[in-house]
Protein backbone atom coordinates (compact mmCIF):
# COMPACT_ATOMS: atom_id res chain seq x y z
CA UNK A 1 0.00 0.00 0.00
CA UNK A 2 1.25 3.57 -0.68
CA UNK A 3 2.92 5.36 2.18
CA UNK A 4 3.15 9.10 2.81
CA UNK A 5 6.42 10.68 3.89
CA UNK A 6 5.80 14.19 5.21
CA UNK A 7 8.63 16.68 5.57
CA UNK A 8 7.61 20.23 6.46
CA UNK A 9 4.54 21.11 4.39
CA UNK A 10 5.32 18.86 1.38
CA UNK A 11 3.69 15.41 1.07
CA UNK A 12 5.01 12.79 -1.37
CA UNK A 13 3.19 9.52 -2.14
CA UNK A 14 5.58 6.61 -2.70
CA UNK A 15 5.43 2.85 -3.13
CA UNK A 16 7.80 -0.03 -3.77
CA UNK A 17 11.45 0.70 -4.53
CA UNK A 18 10.83 4.45 -4.74
CA UNK A 19 9.66 4.46 -1.12
CA UNK A 20 12.74 2.56 0.02
CA UNK A 21 15.11 4.96 -1.77
CA UNK A 22 13.38 7.99 -0.27
CA UNK A 23 13.60 6.54 3.22
CA UNK A 24 17.30 5.83 2.78
CA UNK A 25 17.93 9.43 1.67
CA UNK A 26 15.95 10.71 4.63
CA UNK A 27 17.97 8.55 7.04
CA UNK A 28 21.23 9.70 5.44
CA UNK A 29 20.31 13.32 6.14
CA UNK A 30 20.39 12.44 9.88
CA UNK A 31 16.94 13.99 10.31
CA UNK A 32 14.39 11.79 12.05
CA UNK A 33 10.65 12.22 11.58
CA UNK A 34 7.40 10.83 12.91
CA UNK A 35 4.29 10.09 10.86
CA UNK A 36 1.66 12.85 10.65
CA UNK A 37 -1.55 12.68 12.66
CA UNK A 38 -4.81 14.25 11.51
CA UNK A 39 -4.50 17.07 14.06
CA UNK A 40 -0.77 17.87 14.18
CA UNK A 41 2.52 16.94 12.59
CA UNK A 42 5.54 16.54 14.86
CA UNK A 43 9.15 16.27 13.70
CA UNK A 44 12.57 16.15 15.30
CA UNK A 45 15.32 18.28 13.85
CA UNK A 46 18.94 17.15 13.78
CA UNK A 47 19.63 18.87 17.11
CA UNK A 48 17.15 16.55 18.81
CA UNK A 49 14.51 19.24 19.48
CA UNK A 50 10.84 18.44 19.01
CA UNK A 51 9.16 20.60 16.38
CA UNK A 52 5.43 21.08 15.76
CA UNK A 53 4.59 21.61 12.11
CA UNK A 54 1.51 23.53 13.26
CA UNK A 55 3.88 26.12 14.76
CA UNK A 56 5.14 28.30 11.88
CA UNK A 57 8.37 29.14 13.71
CA UNK A 58 9.13 25.50 14.51
CA UNK A 59 8.31 24.44 10.96
CA UNK A 60 10.45 27.25 9.54
CA UNK A 61 13.29 26.28 11.88
CA UNK A 62 13.16 22.62 10.85
CA UNK A 63 13.08 23.35 7.13
CA UNK A 64 15.90 25.89 7.47
CA UNK A 65 18.02 23.39 9.35
CA UNK A 66 17.47 20.64 6.75
CA UNK A 67 18.16 22.94 3.80
CA UNK A 68 21.22 24.45 5.44
CA UNK A 69 22.62 21.01 6.28
CA UNK A 70 22.03 19.80 2.70
CA UNK A 71 24.11 22.74 1.41
CA UNK A 72 26.88 22.02 3.89
CA UNK A 73 26.19 25.24 5.78
CA UNK A 74 26.22 25.74 9.52
CA UNK A 75 22.84 25.25 11.11
CA UNK A 76 21.01 28.42 12.11
CA UNK A 77 20.23 28.57 15.82
CA UNK A 78 16.65 28.97 17.00
CA UNK A 79 17.48 32.37 18.55
CA UNK A 80 18.75 33.60 15.19
CA UNK A 81 15.68 32.18 13.50
CA UNK A 82 13.39 34.07 15.88
CA UNK A 83 15.21 37.30 15.12
CA UNK A 84 14.95 36.71 11.38
CA UNK A 85 11.16 36.23 11.35
CA UNK A 86 9.25 39.52 11.16
CA UNK A 87 5.52 39.77 11.90
CA UNK A 88 3.48 40.40 8.71
CA UNK A 89 2.22 43.78 9.91
CA UNK A 90 5.80 45.06 10.05
CA UNK A 91 7.15 43.17 7.06
CA UNK A 92 7.60 46.34 5.05
CA UNK A 93 9.87 47.81 7.73
CA UNK A 94 12.40 45.11 7.01
CA UNK A 95 12.58 46.53 3.49
CA UNK A 96 13.05 50.06 4.74
CA UNK A 97 9.44 51.14 4.15
CA UNK A 98 7.14 51.98 7.03
CA UNK A 99 3.42 51.34 7.05
CA UNK A 100 1.23 54.18 8.30
CA UNK A 101 -2.54 54.11 8.55
CA UNK A 102 -4.47 57.09 7.22
CA UNK A 103 -8.08 58.08 7.72
CA UNK A 104 -10.27 58.68 4.70
CA UNK A 105 -12.72 60.72 6.77
CA UNK A 106 -12.85 62.14 10.32
CA UNK A 107 -16.38 60.79 10.70
CA UNK A 108 -17.74 64.05 12.16
CA UNK A 109 -18.98 67.40 10.85
CA UNK A 110 -17.30 70.44 12.36
CA UNK A 111 -19.74 73.16 13.48
CA UNK A 112 -22.70 71.87 11.42
CA UNK A 113 -24.29 74.58 9.31
CA UNK A 114 -27.74 75.64 10.53
CA UNK A 115 -28.61 78.31 8.04
CA UNK A 116 -27.91 82.03 8.34
CA UNK A 117 -27.13 82.88 11.96
CA UNK A 118 -28.94 85.79 13.54
CA UNK A 119 -27.03 88.49 15.37
CA UNK A 120 -27.76 88.61 19.13
CA UNK A 121 -30.49 90.97 20.23
CA UNK A 122 -29.74 94.01 22.36
CA UNK A 123 -31.60 92.52 25.32
CA UNK A 124 -29.36 89.43 25.35
CA UNK A 125 -26.32 91.55 26.29
CA UNK A 126 -27.78 92.36 29.71
CA UNK A 127 -27.63 88.71 30.75
CA UNK A 128 -24.18 88.04 29.26
CA UNK A 129 -25.47 85.59 26.66
CA UNK A 130 -25.30 88.25 23.95
CA UNK A 131 -21.53 88.67 24.36
CA UNK A 132 -20.97 84.94 23.93
CA UNK A 133 -23.12 84.84 20.80
CA UNK A 134 -21.39 87.95 19.47
CA UNK A 135 -18.00 86.30 19.94
CA UNK A 136 -19.11 83.25 17.97
CA UNK A 137 -20.58 85.41 15.23
CA UNK A 138 -17.32 87.32 14.85
CA UNK A 139 -15.28 84.11 14.90
CA UNK A 140 -17.15 82.41 12.03
CA UNK A 141 -15.72 84.52 9.17
CA UNK A 142 -12.25 84.06 10.67
CA UNK A 143 -12.77 80.29 10.56
CA UNK A 144 -13.88 80.54 6.92
CA UNK A 145 -10.71 82.42 5.99
CA UNK A 146 -8.57 79.97 8.00
CA UNK A 147 -10.10 77.02 6.12
CA UNK A 148 -9.52 78.71 2.77
CA UNK A 149 -5.89 79.25 3.72
CA UNK A 150 -5.44 75.57 4.60
CA UNK A 151 -6.71 74.63 1.13
CA UNK A 152 -3.64 76.22 -0.45
CA UNK A 153 -1.81 72.96 0.30
CA UNK A 154 -4.27 71.08 -1.95
CA UNK A 155 -2.76 70.65 -5.39
CA UNK A 156 -4.58 72.69 -8.03
CA UNK A 157 -7.10 74.16 -5.60
CA UNK A 158 -8.93 77.32 -6.62
CA UNK A 159 -12.39 78.52 -5.64
CA UNK A 160 -13.57 78.22 -9.23
CA UNK A 161 -12.17 74.69 -9.61
CA UNK A 162 -13.82 73.62 -6.36
CA UNK A 163 -17.23 74.96 -7.40
CA UNK A 164 -16.95 73.12 -10.71
CA UNK A 165 -15.98 69.87 -8.99
CA UNK A 166 -18.79 70.29 -6.47
CA UNK A 167 -21.30 70.57 -9.33
CA UNK A 168 -19.90 67.41 -10.91
CA UNK A 169 -20.03 65.47 -7.64
CA UNK A 170 -23.59 66.63 -6.96
CA UNK A 171 -24.76 65.47 -10.37
CA UNK A 172 -22.91 62.13 -10.29
CA UNK A 173 -23.78 61.20 -6.70
CA UNK A 174 -27.49 61.84 -7.27
CA UNK A 175 -27.34 59.78 -10.45
CA UNK A 176 -25.60 56.89 -8.66
CA UNK A 177 -28.12 57.02 -5.82
CA UNK A 178 -30.95 56.68 -8.35
CA UNK A 179 -29.13 53.72 -9.96
CA UNK A 180 -28.39 52.21 -6.53
CA UNK A 181 -24.71 51.98 -7.49
CA UNK A 182 -23.09 51.57 -4.07
CA UNK A 183 -19.77 50.44 -5.54
CA UNK A 184 -19.23 53.74 -7.31
CA UNK A 185 -20.54 55.75 -4.35
CA UNK A 186 -17.88 54.22 -2.11
CA UNK A 187 -15.21 56.26 -3.92
CA UNK A 188 -16.91 59.65 -3.52
CA UNK A 189 -18.65 59.35 -0.13
CA UNK A 190 -17.46 58.97 3.42
CA UNK A 191 -18.45 55.83 5.29
CA UNK A 192 -21.15 57.61 7.29
CA UNK A 193 -22.61 59.34 4.24
CA UNK A 194 -22.69 56.05 2.33
CA UNK A 195 -24.32 54.21 5.26
CA UNK A 196 -27.07 56.82 5.37
CA UNK A 197 -27.64 56.54 1.62
CA UNK A 198 -27.96 52.75 1.90
CA UNK A 199 -30.60 53.12 4.63
CA UNK A 200 -32.49 55.57 2.43
CA UNK A 201 -32.42 53.14 -0.49
CA UNK A 202 -33.72 50.31 1.72
CA UNK A 203 -36.64 52.47 2.86
CA UNK A 204 -37.50 53.21 -0.76
CA UNK A 205 -37.35 49.54 -1.71
CA UNK A 206 -39.73 48.70 1.13
CA UNK A 207 -42.08 51.33 -0.28
CA UNK A 208 -42.11 49.57 -3.63
CA UNK A 209 -39.56 51.73 -5.44
CA UNK A 210 -37.96 49.42 -7.98
CA UNK A 211 -36.91 51.79 -10.77
CA UNK A 212 -35.92 55.39 -9.95
CA UNK A 213 -35.37 57.94 -12.70
CA UNK A 214 -33.65 61.22 -11.86
CA UNK A 215 -32.69 64.09 -14.14
CA UNK A 216 -30.96 67.40 -13.42
CA UNK A 217 -32.45 70.07 -15.67
CA UNK A 218 -30.14 72.93 -14.71
CA UNK A 219 -28.45 74.74 -11.84
CA UNK A 220 -29.66 78.15 -10.82
CA UNK A 221 -27.35 81.09 -11.30
CA UNK A 222 -24.47 81.38 -8.79
CA UNK A 223 -24.90 77.73 -7.79
CA UNK A 224 -23.24 76.23 -5.88
CA UNK A 225 -22.76 78.69 -3.04
CA UNK A 226 -20.15 77.97 -0.38
CA UNK A 227 -21.71 79.10 2.89
CA UNK A 228 -19.20 77.78 5.42
CA UNK A 229 -15.69 76.40 5.72
CA UNK A 230 -14.23 74.52 8.68
CA UNK A 231 -11.12 72.49 9.57
CA UNK A 232 -11.37 69.41 11.76
CA UNK A 233 -8.65 67.13 13.12
CA UNK A 234 -9.68 63.65 14.36
CA UNK A 235 -6.99 63.81 17.05
CA UNK A 236 -6.74 67.10 18.94
CA UNK A 237 -3.19 66.24 19.98
CA UNK A 238 -2.05 65.56 16.42
CA UNK A 239 -2.74 68.28 13.85
CA UNK A 240 -0.60 66.60 11.19
CA UNK A 241 -3.73 64.93 9.78
CA UNK A 242 -6.61 67.34 9.27
CA UNK A 243 -9.61 67.69 6.98
CA UNK A 244 -11.20 70.75 5.43
CA UNK A 245 -14.99 70.77 5.16
CA UNK A 246 -17.04 73.10 2.98
CA UNK A 247 -20.80 73.38 3.28
CA UNK A 248 -22.24 74.02 -0.15
CA UNK A 249 -25.81 75.00 -1.06
CA UNK A 250 -27.19 73.81 -4.40
CA UNK A 251 -30.31 75.28 -6.01
CA UNK A 252 -31.48 73.49 -9.14
CA UNK A 253 -34.41 72.35 -11.23
CA UNK A 254 -34.94 68.58 -11.35
CA UNK A 255 -37.28 65.86 -12.55
CA UNK A 256 -37.71 62.48 -10.90
CA UNK A 257 -40.13 59.61 -10.53
CA UNK A 258 -40.18 56.01 -9.26
CA UNK A 259 -41.97 52.90 -10.47
CA UNK A 260 -42.58 49.50 -8.91
CA UNK A 261 -41.68 46.11 -10.41
CA UNK A 262 -44.84 46.16 -12.54
CA UNK A 263 -43.97 49.55 -14.02
CA UNK A 264 -46.61 51.46 -12.09
CA UNK A 265 -45.83 55.02 -10.97
CA UNK A 266 -45.45 55.07 -7.16
CA UNK A 267 -43.76 58.44 -6.54
CA UNK A 268 -42.87 61.64 -8.38
CA UNK A 269 -43.98 62.81 -11.79
CA UNK A 270 -41.95 62.30 -14.98
CA UNK A 271 -43.42 65.47 -16.51
CA UNK A 272 -43.04 67.80 -13.53
CA UNK A 273 -40.03 70.04 -12.96
CA UNK A 274 -39.43 70.99 -9.33
CA UNK A 275 -37.16 73.46 -7.55
CA UNK A 276 -34.74 71.74 -5.17
CA UNK A 277 -32.42 73.20 -2.54
CA UNK A 278 -29.76 70.98 -0.97
CA UNK A 279 -26.97 71.66 1.53
CA UNK A 280 -24.07 69.23 1.23
CA UNK A 281 -20.78 69.02 3.11
CA UNK A 282 -17.68 68.10 1.11
CA UNK A 283 -14.40 67.23 2.80
CA UNK A 284 -10.80 66.84 1.68
CA UNK A 285 -7.86 65.43 3.61
CA UNK A 286 -4.69 67.42 4.19
CA UNK A 287 -1.30 65.67 4.18
CA UNK A 288 -2.79 62.26 3.43
CA UNK A 289 -2.07 60.03 0.40
CA UNK A 290 -4.48 59.96 -2.55
CA UNK A 291 -6.82 62.64 -1.18
CA UNK A 292 -10.00 63.66 -2.99
CA UNK A 293 -13.17 65.60 -2.37
CA UNK A 294 -15.82 63.37 -0.81
CA UNK A 295 -19.40 63.82 0.32
CA UNK A 296 -19.33 63.93 4.13
CA UNK A 297 -23.02 64.67 4.81
CA UNK A 298 -26.29 65.82 3.25
CA UNK A 299 -27.82 68.36 5.62
CA UNK A 300 -31.54 68.76 6.07
CA UNK A 301 -32.58 72.25 4.93
CA UNK A 302 -35.99 72.24 6.70
CA UNK A 303 -34.48 70.81 9.93
CA UNK A 304 -31.17 72.54 10.69
CA UNK A 305 -28.71 70.50 12.72
CA UNK A 306 -29.73 67.15 11.21
CA UNK A 307 -28.92 65.18 8.10
CA UNK A 308 -31.29 64.12 5.35
CA UNK A 309 -31.44 60.69 6.97
CA UNK A 310 -32.50 62.18 10.31
CA UNK A 311 -29.20 61.88 12.19
CA UNK A 312 -28.56 64.66 14.73
CA UNK A 313 -25.19 66.40 14.37
CA UNK A 314 -23.15 67.39 17.40
CA UNK A 315 -23.00 71.22 17.52
CA UNK A 316 -20.08 71.28 19.99
CA UNK A 317 -17.45 70.00 17.54
CA UNK A 318 -15.27 72.96 16.67
CA UNK A 319 -12.12 73.74 14.69
CA UNK A 320 -8.49 74.47 15.63
CA UNK A 321 -9.45 78.11 16.14
CA UNK A 322 -12.45 77.46 18.42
Amino acid sequence: APRDARLGSATVTMSGSASARALRRLAASRTRWTPATPAIVVGVDRTGSLCSMADPLSRHHLLGSVRGYAKGEKQMSRASMERSITPPAFASQSRGTQIRAFLKSPGVIADPYRGPRQWPSIGSFFGGEGWRLLGKALLRPVQDVWTLGQCQSIKGFTRTAFRTEAQTLYREINRMIALNNHTALRHVCSEKALAEIKKEVKRREKGGWDDVRWKLIDFEENTPTVVQGRVVAPNENDRSVSFVQFTVVFKSKQQWHARDKKGRLVAGDPNETIDVEDAWVFEHGLKVPNPRWRLAARLSVPNPGTTVGGATLDPTIGTPLS
